[in-house]
């Protein structure tokens, strides 16, 4: 069975999306969201499928993770590498590698009556110590390495914090970018509010949808604990002091990227991020760039 309809998750790590993805599985009506798109799994998922190409994995895909209702989800991340790399991924079907098609327009063209949700978190310092503290660690989720003591934290280095704090800023300016082209106006769910209260989030993300959620359903108690710990609140505080603001990286924040700018958000509803959350150019040249050389409507 194919799909009728469909949504996308996009978001930037660290923003609870497997969470997500889990609750709405659980659900039976929402499809199985998953990264079905990531490059560097896509072997390992041709091999599960039992399939050579992209086609032929995309086709089973639709066919096998598609919900009895027709629904069908998938997660996207904003890093302009890995979304560019599904984007050409996506140009393997047929009839849409010839076209030059915007990446909004390819996308519409592969899911059926696609529809987006935006991910994202109020929190965006939070958010940056822990996509660095994954990425020292090698520690994504709390199941990993089960039973087993957790690795000692790596040591802090506010200059690398800034420099994850600068691209989760630029990917998430760039979906902003993605869905003033495509023209649309996304669901948006903000981590905050999902881990406070996962029931009602997914029962407001789905009926935004309109997808019938069963009335028995419930969320069960989350697979994975929280990563952050009393490390991360005192990396926050350092921050957020300014103490020995030593930098390492080999990119800077701008004079607009303030940590007080991200501090302001937290209290923000999710109905006014979309208009509060700063503007990276960064974010519009690579998009423009992922587009094929075609210029998103504002870019400069």
């Amino acid at each position: 069975m194919g799909p009728t309809r469909s949504y996308l998750i996009c978001t930037t790590p660290r923003s609870g999306s497997t969470l997500l993805c889990r609750y709405l599985a659980a659900t039976g009506c929402a499809g199985a969201p998953q990264e079905y798109l990531l490059e560097a799994a896509l072997p390992g998922l041709f091999e599960k499928r039992g399939v050579a190409d992209f086609p032929s994995y995309f086709s089973a895909l639709l066919a096998a993770e598609t919900t009895p209702n027709g629904v069908f989800g998938a997660k996207l991340m904003g890093a302009p590498d890995v979304f560019a790399a599904a984007l050409a991924r996506l140009r393997e079907l047929p009839g849409l590698g010839a076209a030059r098609l915007a990446p909004w327009d390819l996308v519409a063209a592969a899911f059926p009556r696609v529809e987006y949700v935006w991910l994202t978190r109020r929190d965006r310092l939070r958010q940056a110590i822990s996509f660095y503290r994954a990425l020292r660690s090698g520690r994504w989720q709390s199941t990993q390495a089960r039973g087993a003591p957790p690795p000692p934290p790596p040591e802090l280095d506010l200059g690398a914090v800034d420099d994850c704090l600068s691209d989760l800023l630029a990917w998430d300016s760039a979906w902003e970018d993605y869905f003033a082209g495509a023209g649309v106006r996304p669901v948006t769910l903000v981590y905050e509010d999902l881990v406070r209260d996962p029931g009602a989030s997914v029962r407001a993300l789905l009926a935004a949808l309109r997808i019938e959620l069963p009335p028995s359903w419930a969320p069960g108690p989350p697979e994975r604990e929280r990563l952050a710990d009393a490390t991360s609140e005192r990396w926050l505080e350092a921050y957020r002091s300014g103490a020995k603001r030593a930098r390492s990286g080999a990119r800077r924040r701008g004079a607009a990227v303030e940590a007080g700018e991200y501090v302001r958000l937290e209290g923000v509803p999710a109905r006014e991020l979309g208009a509060r959350v700063p503007a990276a150019r960064l974010a519009k040249a690579l998009l423009s760039r992922i587009a094929g050389g075609r210029r998103a409507p504002g870019a400069e």
